[in-house]
């Protein structure tokens, strides 16, 4: 038995007086009956945008590596970026990945890792081993600009693909990236390999037995099985406490609202809408078991690691602004 286990990232990172930065994204892993999680996530069905950048060795079109890999045990999935500021300014943005590679993104960024280069023919190369650690990181450079902004995005329409769009909120400034780029928000995705604290496995009747293996507590845990057909949906939820064991029974129709959680969580109204309707199709639509929870700030900013970064500054000619700086990821 397999199931998707997806963990939500969830964050607020907050700059200068009027200026916030919310961010939303999933880790993704999934994981035998026994609880081991599987590797070989960078095969991936689900193309994304042709516009979308990508380090050396991964194509455009899809979120796997075109040079042998090993030990990929973990998909960064989608994280996005909003700005609000009441002011027009330009921030540089740095993104560590602690035991993974940042593998694509959008807008084009300004610094980014290098992988190492096979010294032959990618086909027959060594294969490059997460298990054995991996330093990712990539940075932005983008103005934030006016709320009032008529701009227009410029990605071409017709690369999108249909979850692309649903990301884009009304009440986030509009961006404008370092290559003159103008989007909604900052796009970035990756592949790696750690350990996570949530166990879950899998007896023949279909009972699950969660475990919080680590030191900090799991406020909500999400089991979501969606059968073929129209059969409703089933689900069970629960916290844990850190060392708590629970155990379910068959699943039962879901009363839970998912939206309600990730805005406990943090997220606005809107943000929680759109990455409900980004992941419609993959989450909610498609046969399977799947377990969510959302990850504790603890756990998030020890593999994206945060640091407050002085490089929030206002742009244009308009006068009696300050300084700030972005609580960014370096």
């Amino acid at each position: 038995m397999r199931w998707l286990l997806c963990l939500l990232v969830l964050g607020l990172r907050l700059a200068a007086a009027d200026f916030t930065v919310h961010e939303w994204g999933t880790f993704t892993s999934v994981v035998g009956s026994d609880g081991k999680a599987l590797s070989g996530l960078e095969v991936e069905e689900d193309a994304l945008p042709l516009f979308v950048k990508s380090i050396s060795g991964i194509p455009p079109f899809n979120k796997g590596f075109d040079r042998p890999l090993k030990g990929v045990t973990i998909k960064m999935e989608t994280p996005v970026l909003y700005f609000y500021s009441n002011e027009p300014l330009t921030a540089r943005v740095a993104v560590k990945f602690h035991g993974g590679s940042i593998s694509q993104w959008y807008p084009e960024r300004s610094d980014v890792e290098v992988l190492p280069e096979p010294a032959f023919p990618k086909s027959t190369a060594p294969a490059l081993d997460f298990s054995n650690g991996h330093e990712g990181f990539a940075a932005w450079k983008v103005d934030v600009l006016p709320r009032s902004s008529t701009e227009k995005l410029s990605a071409p329409k017709e690369q999108e693909t249909p979850q692309w769009p649903r990301a884009r909120l009304a009440e986030a400034n509009r961006l404008r990236g370092s290559k003159g780029e103008v989007e909604d928000f900052i796009f970035y995705r990756g592949l790696g390999h750690f350990d996570l604290p949530l166990q879950v496995t899998a007896a023949k009747d279909g009972t699950l037995t969660l475990a919080n293996r680590g030191v900090h507590p799991l406020p909500f845990v999400w089991a979501f099985r969606k059968d073929e057909g129209d059969t409703p949906s089933s689900s069970w939820t629960c916290s844990l406490a850190p060392g708590e064991t629970r155990k379910s029974e068959i699943l039962t129709r879901h009363n839970v609202s998912f939206a309600e959680a990730l805005m406990s969580a943090g997220l606005s109204k809107e943000e929680a809408k759109a990455l409900t309707a980004t992941w419609r199709e993959s989450y909610f639509e498609r046969p399977g078991l799947r377990v969510f929870w959302i990850v504790p700030r603890e756990i998030t900013d020890a593999i994206l690691p945060p640091r407050n970064h002085p490089s929030a500054r206002p742009f244009g000619t308009s006068a009696g602004r300050s300084n700030g700086s972005v609580n960014a990821r370096v």
